[in-house]
């Protein structure tokens, strides 16, 4: 998202040309002709609860009450419905209240200069990821990114993790359109949460619930209510996506709004901050599917940016460019450009002095206050690459044999992506289920047989071979 001069008050949206993902192809496996070929778990009930707020607004004090919410503004995305402005004692003073939940939000972020939110974003591949979308955004697109490469950190699931949703309406899913999309751009805003915690000398990583191959996992969930931020939080709340082990990304099927994002606003350090806490919920709308977004609207969920930092818009966002969550989100809120590299617009906290540090300096004001990088839904380490496979394959069973057909059946192993198949040296490859049935057998002939699994694309070695005859003709 451009400004044309420091002062813009729309935010810039970079178009991040990154590496795809590897993804796990699904097929089903067919019967082989042996003649002719060889020529989203239940919530732990020991979840701690949200501890309460405290809210360090600086000099001013207390943050104020807000007036009612602004006029919705649709073609701009900018729609307050289903938010309320905080009483003053509430937890979410100084900020909007999601209706009839306990979540904070500072409202919906301002789209992308030149970008019209009614227009989907075209899957990755459909067009140059890295092209503008528009000639506002012709800056941006120069933009460098870092690379998104998958990480497997722990078992994929377990503990706190940020789950992706892709949330659409009853009978329209657009899954198998955008689920290479969908991974990709959750990839890119890891990228940029380990790109950021690199410069101050460490390792962050978004602790995603994972596939096998390491890559996030995007949960496919119909709802009946995407108008408002409001009423589809509480549906997925329904749905039994309200864990306090889990924020959620939401990829909404919908020209609503760009992003928003719940933000508890909690300055006080430690675990017990709520912002460490779930379920909370990070949107981004058909119109802005990309990979800034959800890095901004997750920072949000993440604890970004509180009022007491000193760059802070005291409205969630930071004044000291260029930085993922800065941008004038309102009248007389001027920006200064501190970190000048535009690929910093790619990185969390300029100067790293607001909201993001791995080792900041002791009294200092991250060391003091709530510190991003400590939440307890990132990695403080690089995680692992994906699987290398298991060492050895399944032994395989042969039955139903007759004189010209067999079945082949083996244990099913876990994470597997297919199986390579070896009859009498010639090897079936990508069998995905773990059975296979043999056909135009020679008669009276004996096929050795042998199967190796294959994970993250590499099979294993083969496992113990089986012999077995074909019956004789009559």
């Amino acid at each position: 998202m451009n400004r044309k001069t420091a002062h813009d008050h729309r935010r810039r949206r970079p178009r991040l040309a990154l590496a795809a993902l590897g993804l796990i192809a699904g097929t089903t496996a067919a019967a082989i002709g042996i003649g002719t070929a060889l020529a989203g778990s239940p919530e732990p009930d020991d979840q701690p609860r949200k501890p309460a707020v405290e809210r360090q607004a600086g000099e001013e004090g207390e943050p104020k009450p807000l007036g009612e919410p602004p006029k919705n503004e649709p073609k701009k995305g900018m729609v307050y419905s289903g938010l309320e402005a905080a009483p003053a004692g509430d937890a979410c003073v100084g900020m909007y209240r999601v209706s009839d939940t306990d979540q904070c939000t500072h409202g919906p972020d301002e789209p992308p200069q030149g970008v019209d939110i009614t227009k989907d974003t075209p899957p990755v591949g459909d067009t140059d990821p890295g092209a503008p979308r528009s000639t506002g955004d012709t800056a941006a697109a120069a933009l460098a990114a870092p690379d998104a490469k998958p990480a497997c950190i722990g078992d994929g699931t377990s503990g706190n993790r940020v789950e992706v949703l892709y949330v659409h309406l009853p009978g329209q899913s657009r899954l198998q359109e955008y689920k290479t999309s969908f991974k990709r751009w959750a990839s890119e805003a890891d990228s940029i949460y380990n790109a950021s915690a690199e410069e101050t000398g460490g390792k962050r990583r978004i602790r995603y619930v994972t596939e096998a191959d390491c890559t996030p996992k995007i949960t496919d969930v119909e709802a009946q209510s995407l108008q408002t931020f409001s009423a589809t939080n509480r549906e997925l709340a329904d749905k039994g996506f309200n864990r306090r082990d889990r924020k959620y990304v939401i990829f909404a099927d919908i020209n609503g709004i760009c992003g928003i994002g719940t933000f508890e606003g909690d300055n006080q350090p430690g675990p017990d901050n709520r912002s460490n806490f779930g379920p909370s919920y990070a949107r981004a709308d058909s119109g802005c599917w990309d990979g800034h977004t959800v890095a901004h609207e997750l920072g949000h969920n993440l604890g970004a940016v509180n009022n007491s930092a000193s760059n802070s818009t005291r409205n969630g966002h930071c004044v000291d460019d260029y930085d993922v969550m800065c941008y004038s989100d309102g009248p007389g809120v001027g920006m200064r450009i501190l970190c000048p590299d535009r690929a910093h617009e790619n990185r969390l906290d300029c100067n790293h002095d607001d909201y993001f540090h791995t080792s900041p300096k002791p009294g200092s004001y991250l060391a003091t206050h709530w510190n991003v990088a400590n939440s307890t839904f990132l990695s403080k380490g690089e995680g692992t690459g994906p699987p290398t496979g298991p060492e050895t394959g399944p032994k395989p069973v042969a039955t139903k044999v007759t004189a010209t057909s067999a079945t082949l059946t083996w244990s099913k192993v876990p994470a597997a992506e297919g199986y390579n198949v070896k009859v009498n040296g010639k090897v079936f490859r990508n069998v995905r289920k773990p059975v296979l049935r043999l056909t135009s057998l020679w008669p009276g002939t004996a096929y050795k047989v042998t199967v190796a699994a294959v994970k993250a694309k590499k099979p294993s070695a083969p496992g113990p071979a089986v012999t077995f005859k074909s019956k004789e003709s009559r």
